[in-house]
């Protein structure tokens, strides 16, 4: 099972590389899996449009492509987690941080946090 960061990543990375259908129910990680699945049973997945570049291309080279864009998007997302975090905590050691976590702007504290990782 994956985590949510992950399929998350895996979304975007199928969003970049080709539209998904009625076969999947028009979800880019349903898409994902049903690939995943086909090359495992060596069967023929679904057809998908892809972006001109990788027409032709593999179906395990395809999923390939798509796992290594994943990697990269899910290390960015951490990498923005991290920032998030260090930014949650030098404005909890500054005294700055509101105490209504509600109305807490994440994106401050990407920015706060991006100077202090």
């Amino acid at each position: 099972m994956q985590d949510e960061l992950r399929k998350r990543a895996i979304e975007l990375a199928v969003n970049q590389v080709m539209t998904v259908g009625a076969a999947a129910n028009h979800n880019a990680y349903r898409g994902y899996e049903l690939l995943k699945e086909s090359v495992k049973n060596g069967s023929e997945p679904p057809r998908f449009a892809l972006w001109c570049v990788l027409e032709g291309m593999s179906n395990e080279n395809l999923l390939d492509h798509i796992e290594r864009e994943a990697d990269s998007i899910e290390n960015a997302m951490m990498d923005v987690l991290d920032m998030a975090k260090a930014g949650i905590v030098h404005q909890t050691i500054e005294c700055k941080l509101d105490s209504d976590m509600n109305a807490l702007d994440m994106r401050h504290m990407v920015d706060v946090g991006a100077s202090h990782v």
